[in-house]
């Protein structure tokens, strides 16, 4: 996906992050604050490479949408030893095969308003790694809270959706254009 979105005009960036070895609450937190740090680092950039640091869109694709849903709805009224998560200048996330079951999210469904961060979300019917029944339980909690959200499942298509990559990423281009248009 960064080498298509370099070529409709974008800057991007595919940074490492903790993973720790799995999805539990600790790991998570971990994976959010280098996350963190990445747009940190970003949004310090943008003079020194060129780009304006102003318009971020973030996202992934399996463990990295997992990351993505967790950086991007971000709850900071749980317990999280006092950490908040700066999203500044993020404007909008894209989950591609992921989300997050309930057991090891960083963010409370409840939580989700009009406001919440726009997402655009993708994943693949017949998905044997991630169920696509948590992208759908996303999508219908951000749908009743009147936030901003695009959702596409792929009929028969399986985890990281192959055969629909370009028609993805074209998709995805657009939705950031929209979510562009609107905050600038």
């Amino acid at each position: 996906f960064c080498t298509y979105m370099a070529k409709c005009g974008y800057v991007a960036f595919a940074p490492n992050y903790n993973q720790g070895g799995g999805h539990t609450l600790p790991q998570n937190l971990a994976a959010a604050k280098d996350a963190d740090l990445c747009l940190q680092w970003i949004r310090n950039n943008g003079n020194t490479y060129n780009y304006d640091p102003r318009y971020i869109f973030t996202g992934g694709g399996s463990a990295g949408a997992h990351l993505a849903c967790n950086l991007n709805l971000f709850d900071g009224s749980a317990n999280y030893g006092g950490y908040n998560i700066n999203l500044t200048n993020v404007l909008a996330f894209a989950d591609c095969w992921g989300s997050s079951p309930d057991r090891d999210r960083l963010y409370n469904y409840a939580s989700l308003n009009s406001h919440s961060m726009p997402v655009f979300i993708v994943h693949g019917s017949s998905d044997q790694t991630v169920s696509v029944s948590e992208s759908i339980t996303l999508n219908n909690y951000l749908t009743a809270a009147n936030a901003y959200v695009d959702f596409w499942q792929i009929p028969g298509e399986t985890h990281g959706c192959p055969n629909h990559r370009p028609a993805i990423s074209d998709s995805m281009s657009h939705f950031f254009n929209r979510v562009w248009k609107l905050r600038r």
